[in-house]
């Protein structure tokens, strides 16, 4: 009987060290993209209280070699960098993760991790729909493995831009859609030029003979929109805009063109600029022009509405 029992505890210790949880302690982690210079990104999500987990690489150089290694007490998002001195060409990657009951894991098999593509400047327009060279890895909660790549589409990128009566650029009315599982992977710094603009924001601070403003992107869900980085302020009566606060001017979300001076200048160009965009870390141009046709309410030639004089 003694023997049985040594017997029982032992094959019950060697059955929990080697056995795979019914549920995996995270929904997903995702890796990349993978790059020969610079840093890497790895985004973890799970719902679980503890998750020990540490991300290996084999390729031509090193058969196996452990890249980063994280601990994680409470469920959340969380996002690591890593750096890539051990990455080759091709690489194959796989996951090691300890659960809460005990027992260390890891995916049956490794998975090609290639790195292609080089960054570069692209031009965009409302038709475009684009592809990254790079891809990016995600393990998922049932040990299944997908690399895919970011693809963006655009929305309201089109060559010519008219505001509204107000002399409004909406900045809602650009679109950038992408796929929700890589919305973490979104990088940008965006900014919006005006050219030819010197006597148009003369009330902002450091114009020339063009306007910058600096924009951020902001989730809505199936895409992105733009929206002022920092706080700007308007004259309700002449649309004149400035970067600090002043007497009669209002807080704005929004980018207007003075009505005075927009009388005289009916059209400039314009561009979209996005730095390190997407996981290419790319540069990303959209060059249109803005072309103020009509006034909401002034002469009768340039105006919506308007004062007529008549002669008895």
């Amino acid at each position: 009987m003694r023997i049985f029992k040594i017997l029982r505890i032992s094959f019950l210790t060697l059955f929990g060290l080697f056995k795979t949880p019914t549920c995996p302690p995270f929904n997903t982690i995702s890796i990349g993209p993978l790059m020969k210079k610079g840093e890497t990104k790895i985004v973890v999500d799970t719902d679980s209280d503890y998750l020990k987990f540490s991300i290996n690489i084999s390729n031509d150089a090193y058969s196996t070699k452990e890249i980063y290694q994280g601990t994680i007490t409470k469920p959340g998002v969380y996002t690591y960098v890593y750096n890539n001195e051990y990455t080759r060409t091709k690489n194959k990657v796989f996951i090691k993760y300890t659960a809460t009951e005990g027992g260390t894991y890891k995916t049956s098999s490794k998975y090609d991790f290639n790195i292609t593509g080089s960054s570069k400047t692209r031009y965009i327009s409302d038709d475009s729909e684009v592809s990254t060279t790079k891809t990016i890895g995600v393990f998922r909660s049932d040990l299944s493995f997908e690399a895919s790549k970011m693809n963006f589409s655009f929305e309201g990128f089109i060559d010519y831009y008219a505001p509204d009566y107000y002399h409004k650029i909406d900045l809602k009315e650009f679109k950038i859609h992408l796929d929700r599982k890589h919305h973490t992977f979104m990088s940008s710094n965006p900014y919006l030029i005006l050219v030819n603009v010197d006597n148009v924001f003369a009330d902002i601070e450091n114009v020339d003979d063009y306007a910058s403003f600096d924009l951020t992107l902001v989730d809505q869900g199936d895409y992105f929109t733009f929206a002022l980085a920092h706080t700007m302020y308007v004259n309700p009566n002449n649309l004149r805009m400035s970067s600090n606060p002043k007497a009669g001017y209002v807080q704005t979300d929004n980018i207007f063109l003075p009505v005075n001076e927009m009388s005289n200048q009916k059209d400039f160009g314009a561009y979209f600029a996005m730095k390190s965009m997407g996981i290419d870390l790319d540069y990303w141009v959209h060059k249109f022009e803005i072309k103020a046709e009509t006034n909401l309410f002034g002469d009768c030639h340039n105006s919506k509405y308007c004062v007529a004089r008549v002669i008895e």
